[in-house]
């Protein structure tokens, strides 16, 4: 049995570790702040240990220190494709101070393990980093501190970068919940024009992914600080995607193709200069996915 602090436990990707860490007989604590929704979590709330985060360094840091984790599954961000002016404290806040302060009490408490999450959309135009968005800046500005405590205080270090996660139970924005969404209440989704390409990846992948992630991190032979894929290798326009669920769930949805704008450095062409997750393989296709969404 190992122990694990998690951040951002109530979102999809989070709800989802922990419940498959708890099954394989793991402490799990999370941290999360009070006015989170932790119904993502009921069924194992009475199983895990809560940190409830309001900027309080020093209890968190005791928090750390009375937990002892073996690692830190790092998740949690506050995702923006676009943002506003009044989104800015948000996303430094989030990605940024948080984080930041995750490192320092790793230090302080004395864990070395960290499993960091990334974005493809560090990567427009397929460059080793150009930010698609400010958000994705603020992901690589986390990595650059993230570096730091590497150098200095021998940290451990493997991000994950995601392409586009999905799964059932997901109550977010995601492009197949509105899709499902679409597809129950019959009522119009407005698109863009559809040609950008992307690659999904079904959530039981992605949580095999993190924790085959930390075995390869308690490794001797790893080297320290890379970064590694989380994706499928199969692209699909949004217009593909659209047709391919139509298909597996004998459906037609409403889309009003071109209603909508790109988005400001739209990316039409997922990050291909990767390297995938060594040892790790998607094993859920795109058509058996949907069916898993929908049933």
């Amino acid at each position: 049995m190992c122990k694990f602090i998690i951040t951002g436990a109530t979102g999809f990707i989070g709800t989802h570790l922990c419940k498959r860490l708890l099954k394989e007989n793991h402490h799990i604590a999370i941290i999360c702040r009070k006015n989170s929704n932790l119904k993502p979590l009921e069924s194992i709330l009475n199983k895990i240990e809560i940190f409830y985060y309001e900027s309080n360094m020093k209890d968190m840091i005791n928090f750390f220190s009375t937990i002892k984790p073996d690692a830190v599954f790092h998740l949690a961000s506050s995702v923006l494709s676009e943002h506003k002016f009044d989104d800015i404290p948000i996303l430094i806040d989030s990605n940024i101070k948080f984080s930041t302060q995750v490192l320092e009490a790793m230090r302080i408490s004395g864990v070395k393990y960290i499993i960091n999450t990334g974005t493809c959309l560090q990567h427009y135009n397929n460059e080793d980093y150009n930010p698609s968005c400010l958000y994705a800046a603020t992901k690589q500005a986390f990595e650059d501190i993230l570096k730091y405590y590497i150098e200095a205080y021998d940290f451990k270090s493997l991000t994950l970068t995601l392409f586009n996660v999905y799964g059932k139970d997901d109550s977010g924005n995601r492009l197949l919940s509105s899709l499902y969404k679409s597809s129950v209440n019959g009522c119009q989704l407005k698109m863009s024009y559809g040609y950008q390409k992307i690659d999904l990846v079904y959530i039981d992948d992605v949580i095999d992914a993190y924790i085959h992630s930390y075995n390869i991190l308690k490794d001797k032979s790893y080297i320290n600080n890379q970064c590694y894929a989380v994706c499928t290798e199969r692209l699909v326009t949004l217009r593909e995607l659209v047709s391919i669920y139509e298909k597996e769930n004998n459906v037609k949805l409403n889309i009003a193709w071109g209603a909508k704008n790109y988005r400001l450095r739209e990316v039409f062409m997922p990050w291909r200069n990767y390297t995938l997750l060594p040892g790790w393989k998607s094993k859920v296709s795109l058509e058996d996915g949907i069916k898993k969404f929908s049933s």
